[in-house]
Parts: C-alpha cells; sequence; structure tokens
C-alpha cells in the first residue's frame, strides 16, 4: 500500500504538470495566432497570479512537505515522482521562456518574462530533493530481528 509520502508527492507531479499546461497555454494565447497578440482585451497579471497561485506554488509547497513528513528513510517512491515533477516543471519552464518573445509589447507585464525562471529554479531544488529521498531510501537497511510476527 502506498503511504501519505507517496500520495503528496503524487499530487505535486499533478500540480506540477497542471501549472505548465496553464502556463503555456496562456502564454500561446497572448502570443495569438498571427503573433500579433489576442484579438480581445485581456488582464495578463491577474490571470498570472491565478496561474501561479492555483498550481505553481502548491506543487512547490507540497514537495517540500514531504520532507516534513518522511517518517522513515525508505521513501524511494516519492523521490522518483519528485524528480518527474522536477522535470516538468524545468522543461515546460524552458519551453514558455521560448514563448515569451513572440508575446506583444503591449501584454508583456512586470513578471511576464521571470516567472519562467523562477520555476526553473524551482523545479532544479524538486529534483534535488527527489534525488536526496532516492539516496537516503538506498542506504536505509531495515532490521528485522526487532520485528514481532
Amino acid at each position: 500500500m502506498a503511504r501519505l509520502e507517496t500520495w503528496i508527492s503524487l499530487a505535486s507531479l499533478g500540480m506540477a504538470i497542471m501549472f505548465v499546461a496553464l502556463l503555456i497555454s496562456f502564454y500561446l494565447f497572448l502570443e495569438g495566432q498571427d503573433k500579433n497578440g489576442p484579438r480581445i482585451y485581456v488582464e495578463p497579471e491577474g490571470i498570472l497570479i491565478q496561474i501561479i497561485s492555483i498550481s505553481g506554488v502548491p506543487s512547490l509547497i507540497l514537495a517540500g512537505i514531504i520532507f516534513g513528513f518522511q517518517k522513515t528513510q525508505q521513501i524511494i517512491y516519492s523521490g522518483i515522482l519528485l524528480i518527474a515533477a522536477g522535470i516538468v516543471l524545468i522543461s515546460g519552464m524552458a519551453f514558455a521562456a521560448t514563448i515569451i518573445p513572440n508575446i506583444s509589447s503591449n501584454y508583456r507585464v512586470v513578471g511576464i518574462d521571470s516567472i519562467p525562471y523562477i520555476f526553473i529554479i524551482g523545479g532544479i531544488s524538486v529534483v534535488c530533493l527527489g534525488c536526496y529521498f532516492v539516496n537516503s531510501s538506498k542506504k536505509y537497511r531495515r532490521n528485522l530481528e526487532d520485528e514481532i510476527h
């Protein structure tokens, strides 16, 4: 049966996937079909705050919570899921950074350029945390003498 840490890391992976999908689709919307921007008026600041607060930051928070919930040293599945979440964040934000130059200057607001790079750093830290969990799980040995049958 899966432990709580595994379920939380699975939620972190899901939130990372949702964040990347939302941010890339929003950037592509701001780019427009003919790279002149959308044909309607939008308020990019509010939507960026919503996307970040709904899925981006919770993904990083859930990854950090796993470190606090670490009851045993045997959480290799959580580590693997965190590595996957970090890779999703890094690759998705790298792709989002390539879309930014095509966005019209009318829709380039404060933070739209720096958000991908902030979450690339967050993705790198999530990968490092996952690698720590995988590495510490390999060192863990269970003492079977103390178990009661």
